[in-house]
């Protein structure tokens, strides 16, 4: 007997896991930038998609005075854990909002 294949996964596969939507803010930036990312995508790279994306790269001050960072946020909390997966920040909604905020340490 042959199993019927409609809407059944292959044995020892679960279904694909939801991309999840990523939206992140930058004061200095139009419009957000869009993204639909896989669950396991980590901070990071999500961070240095956005980095890319606004055009923007940490490093030191033009006076060299400085380092200028950038961090992410969801809401008021920082996204300290670079290796945090995105499913993890967004939960059970499938959408993260983010904001990229600039950030000049002196020193």
């Amino acid at each position: 007997m042959v199993a019927d294949k409609g809407g059944q996964d292959a044995p020892g596969k679960g279904p694909k896991p939801k991309d999840i939507k990523v939206t992140i803010t930058y004061l200095s930036a139009r419009k957000p930038l869009q993204l639909e990312e896989p669950p396991t995508t980590t901070i990071g790279a999500i961070k240095a998609q956005a980095l890319d994306a606004f055009g923007v790269q940490e490093g030191p001050t033009p006076d060299g005075q400085g380092q200028i960072v950038f961090k992410l946020y969801d809401d008021d909390r920082e996204l300290t854990d670079l290796h945090e997966t995105i499913d993890a920040v967004a939960g059970n909604s499938g959408h993260a909002k983010l904001k990229l905020v600039k950030q000049i340490l002196q020193g």
